[in-house]
């Protein structure tokens, strides 16, 4: 199975060669190695080495790009909502020289131990600067201050409203032009007025259910 372009383009900014595209990508890309076989993983260990070493020094001066504050080859450390997160990362090794096969950023809390955090996978599928991103991204849904249900659901409804008038002052012709080009089904104004619709349903249902509170 060929790899898409997202993860052939990683692999080669580590270094990867077309020769080794081919055998990574007949092993099923990062993700089929991960949850491959030993052998596989073996026969792969030295190319996948050098190249996840690269991968991770990237990653984690992307990291620090988006604040994340430590020494080279420590945990990295950043506030979440006034919660101190911990990242460092999960590394898989293979063979006597141990290898590097696999990598995994590896989120807790302060009071967490290693093996209750919160693991996300590198399978090489975005760049450097984008994993970093995911990463921080997690670290703020499992970390962060909880949003207020019903205040994100007004939010949401107002943005659709927003949207609604801004689609309205596209000229007729226009917007048939989009909607044929972009939106051929569902119609974009059909879309945004199921999604008020069902906005304005769910706003009734939270609002009900919080009434039955004792």
């Amino acid at each position: 199975m060929p790899l898409t372009h997202e993860e052939e383009r990683s692999w080669r900014a580590c270094g990867a060669t077309d020769f080794d595209l081919g055998e990574i990508a007949e092993a099923g890309g990062m993700a089929g190695i991960r949850a491959g076989n030993e052998q596989t993983k073996l026969n792969l260990q030295d190319l996948l080495d050098a190249a996840l070493q690269h991968r991770l020094i990237d990653v984690r001066n992307a990291m620090r790009e988006l604040g994340w504050e430590g020494d080279q080859y420590k945990e990295l450390r950043k506030r979440i909502d006034g919660v101190p997160v911990v990242l460092d990362h999960k590394v898989e090794h293979v063979g006597a020289g141990r290898n590097v096969v696999a990598i995994s950023a590896r989120l807790r809390g302060p009071a967490q131990h290693t093996e209750d955090a919160y693991l996300v996978h590198d399978d090489m599928q975005v760049s450097p600067a984008e994993m970093a991103l995911q990463i921080l991204r997690a670290a703020q849904v499992r970390f962060g201050k909880q949003v207020d249900s019903a205040a994100a659901i007004r939010q949401v409804a107002e943005l659709l409203r927003q949207a609604q008038e801004i689609w309205g002052t596209i000229e007729a012709e226009e917007r048939e032009r989009l909607d044929d080009v972009v939106f051929p089904e569902p119609r974009l104004e059909e879309t945004l007025c199921e999604l008020i619709r069902n906005t304005g349903d769910m706003q009734k249902d939270l609002e009900n259910s919080q009434g039955m509170k004792p």
